[in-house]
């Protein structure tokens, strides 16, 4: 990338390390799958828990 401010440049993707983790709903990290029933984000996707 150049000094231009004008320019638009490319960033590489880093580590994605967070891919594989749980998420509730409102947006708490958990470290490690749920047991308890509900709805939660994994791989940016919902997934319900029974």
């Amino acid at each position: 990338m150049t000094d231009n401010p004008d320019s638009i440049g490319t960033l590489a993707a880093g580590n994605q390390s967070t891919k594989s983790s749980w998420y509730t709903i409102s947006g708490q990290k958990l470290s490690k799958r749920p047991t308890k029933p509900g709805i939660y984000i994994h791989n940016g996707k919902k997934v319900v828990i029974q």
